[in-house]
C-alpha cells in the first residue's frame, strides 16, 4: 500500500498533506523565577514573596505575652504543675534538658 502511495505523485501529495513529517512539539514558555538561596533572612524572604505575589509587605506582629497566655488557655496548651514535674523527672532520668513547654 505504501509503495502505491509513493509511486503516484498526486496521491503522495494528498497523504503528505494529511500526515506531515514529525516535528517536535515546541517547548512551553517557562518564566524564569529567581530562587532565593537558603542564606536569606526571614525579612528578605518576606519581601521577595510580597514582590512575587504583588501584595503589600506587612511586618510580623510582635509576640505579646498576654495574647500568648490567652491562646494557651483557650486551646489547652498550658501544662499543669504535676505534668511539668513528670517531664522534669523524666528529663533527669534520661539526662536530657527539660522541655520549655
Amino acid at each position: 500500500m505504501i509503495a502505491k502511495i509513493q509511486a503516484d505523485p498526486d496521491v503522495y501529495k494528498v497523504y503528505a498533506g494529511l500526515y506531515p513529517a514529525h516535528q517536535p512539539a515546541p517547548e512551553p514558555h517557562k518564566p524564569e523565577k529567581p530562587v532565593p538561596p537558603a542564606s536569606l533572612d526571614d525579612a528578605e524572604r518576606r519581601r521577595l514573596r510580597a514582590e512575587r505575589f504583588g501584595i503589600p509587605l506587612v511586618p510580623p506582629a510582635p509576640n505579646d505575652p498576654t495574647k500568648l497566655a490567652a491562646r494557651a488557655a483557650r486551646f489547652g496548651t498550658s501544662v499543669d504543675a504535676e505534668e511539668e514535674e513528670k517531664r522534669r523527672r523524666r528529663a533527669e532520668r534520661f539526662a536530657m534538658k527539660p522541655s520549655a513547654a
